[in-house]
């Protein structure tokens, strides 16, 4: 560490335990500032105006009686990378251990009333001061013409209500670890550096990381400050950011967007984030190739939220309102693979009325991928869910398509993180001996006396099961040669069909293909391509209705850019005589 003698104003190096006690600086940059190279090799630095902060602060460093200060426009040789990566990454350390830190506001002119002067202050403005407000223990404030104008601690109240830093992190009565990483980077939205870079690297003693720098980098160095930080913690607040509402499109509901955050200004509504429990403890997280894996639940919302999507609680709320928890919405775009949906929103839930999450690793997208942000429909850092279909070449797909009459549901909890319930598309596993599918169809037909004759108007609703297995081979002899499926009415063997999906969902993240089969075979469930069952209308016997399915290869890229299965689901109704039954066939378990 170089330090400035502030008897002499030369400059000394310190290594190690070996540095004295000191005073710091802090202030914004102005015209003429000394840099380092000035103190070397010009000997008319002291000419130039960024002197008389040096000159100053030495002086209240004497009275003080420190023999040291620290002044970052001249301690740091800047034409050095390795000694500025160094002083970056150490300098809320620096600011932290000085003995007295003196805040220069030069906006602040004389006969300016303290509060007034200091809401108005640049110095609240800037990236690197956050830091510089609250690593010291001792800091005391300057007008432009070096009066004391107070101390941090008894100007407290008012810079709560400036910064809205908690006050018990200002006094340093409180660990900065003690509060949830959004409400921290909520303290950073809106402060602004000359450089890009520099928002993510004056934050890093905020969140206590290290990492290199590499300017030229621009909003990238946000994303990877991002990643150190999930590195070392499982907070999930880091990810309950949201876009501004200014900037949300008519569409918002179909775009997605990675779930790292573009920029600290997105925290700005986290301000008074608070965690459910300890904010250490939680998910697992870890980051790879530009995905975050985390071991959390998924929580389905619920149909009045509109489709039927997922969201990821976030174990936090805000400290206003009813405390409703906070989470994101997320779709799927690949195999057991998540990218954030409609980031303008945060889900707001109660957890103890919260549906049963499904509990498995999953990853979801840190980032958009490359090469599509100039895609048109683009908003920010955000695009349009069909352009995340390309990530569906990687794998197979199974589309389920129904018309609207059908909803459908997934049952097994091992193909939860495979499944997209907004397109009713399924991925296949990087096993293809598990390839197994099974979901309920849920009809609901509103018949009136015309259409069928019936005593009284009324709305039926039928529960199906539908199951298709060996769909992920490819090519066209798939549905021939390979695929099977079949098609249950569920009433009708009851107790089987609630045998065979506790059966499944306890078990299908562990069997195959062939043991799911082998188990339908045994229970005398053949395959059937349809069902008809009679209506229930004891005035008017003989009418009924039937449900079929009908499996084919297609070339559809608004699904997939590769060809992939389509199991359509149909139904009609009719006298019981007019409506075919399909025959039964066993199941290929060779």
């Amino acid at each position: 560490m170089r330090l400035i003698n502030t008897k002499t104003r030369r400059m000394e190096e310190f290594v190690g335990n070996n540095i004295p006690p000191y005073a710091i600086l802090s202030h914004t940059w102005e015209e003429e500032e000394v840099t380092f190279s000035d103190m070397m090799t010009n000997r008319r630095y002291k000419r130039k105006k960024g002197y008389g902060k040096i000159d100053m602060t030495c002086n209240l460093a004497v009275e003080d009686r420190l023999d040291y200060a620290w002044v970052d426009t001249c301690c740091i040789d800047k034409t050095s990378s390795a000694e500025l990566s160094e002083a970056i990454n150490s300098m809320y350390r620096w600011y932290q251990r000085s003995s007295i830190c003196y805040a220069y506001l030069s906006d602040i002119h004389l006969g300016t009333h303290v509060e007034d002067g200091l809401k108005n202050c640049r110095w609240w403005t800037r990236g690197w001061t956050l830091q510089e407000l609250i690593a010291p223990q001792n800091l005391e404030f300057y007008d432009r013409h070096w009066n004391r104008r107070g101390t941090k601690v008894q100007l407290v109240e008012l810079i709560f209500d400036i910064t809205g830093i908690d006050v018990s992190i200002l006094t340093h009565t409180a660990r900065l670890s003690s509060v949830p990483l959004g409400r921290r980077m909520a303290w950073a939205a809106g402060r602004e550096t000359t450089r890009i870079e520099d928002r993510a690297y004056s934050l890093l003693g905020i969140f206590n990381v290290n990492m290199p720098l590499l300017y030229g980098e621009e909003e990238k160095a946000f994303t990877r400050l991002q990643e150190e930080i999930i590195k070392l913690t499982s907070d999930l607040s880091i990810l309950a950011w949201n876009m501004p509402a200014s900037t949300r499109p008519a569409h918002s509901k179909d775009m997605v967007c990675g779930i790292l955050a573009p920029s600290p200004d997105y925290f700005t509504g986290c301000s008074f984030l608070q965690v459910v429990g300890p904010v250490t403890s939680g998910s697992e997280l870890s980051i790879s190739n530009s995905r975050l894996k985390i071991d959390a639940p998924l929580y389905p919302t619920r149909p009045q939220l509109g489709p039927i999507l997922h969201y990821l609680a976030l174990g936090c709320h805000l400290a206003t309102g009813l405390q409703a928890g906070l989470g994101i919405l997320l779709t799927t775009c690949g195999a057991n693979e998540y990218a954030r949906l409609d980031p303008w929103f945060l889900v707001e839930y109660q957890v103890d009325q919260s549906l049963i999450p499904e509990s498995s690793s999953r990853y979801i997208l840190t980032c958009v991928p490359e090469g599509y942000e100039a895609q048109s429909g683009a908003v920010g850092t955000c695009l349009r869910r069909e352009f995340m279909l390309e990530r569906r070449t990687r794998v197979p797909v199974l589309h389920i398509e129904t018309p609207p009459e059908i909803a459908v549901t997934l049952v097994s909890r091992g193909g939860s993180g495979r499944y997209d319930p907004v397109d009713q598309i399924f991925h296949c596993p990087v096993d293809r001996g598990l390839d197994a599918v099974l979901c309920t169809l849920e009809l609901s037909i509103k018949l009136s006396r015309s259409s069928l004759i019936l005593s009284e108007p009324k709305v039926l609703k039928f529960s199906y099961v539908l199951m298709v297995a060996n769909w992920s081979g490819g090519g066209p002899r798939l549905i021939t040669d390979e695929l099977q499926f079949s098609i249950f009415h569920f009433d009708t063997r009851k107790e089987v069909m609630s045998n065979l999906m506790e059966y499944l969902f306890e078990r299908s993240d562990v069997i195959g293909t062939y043991s799911i089969l082998k188990w339908l075979r045994g229970n005398d469930l053949p395959q059937v391509s349809s069902s008809v069952i009679e209506l229930p209308d004891p005035r008017r016997p003989g009418l009924g209705v039937r449900v079929w399915a009908t499996p084919r290869v297609v070339a559809d890229p608004n699904t997939s850019k590769r060809r992939f299965v389509r199991v359509s689901v149909s139904w009609e109704t009719g006298r019981m005589k007019n409506l075919s039954v399909s025959k039964r066939k066993p199941w290929d378990l060779s």
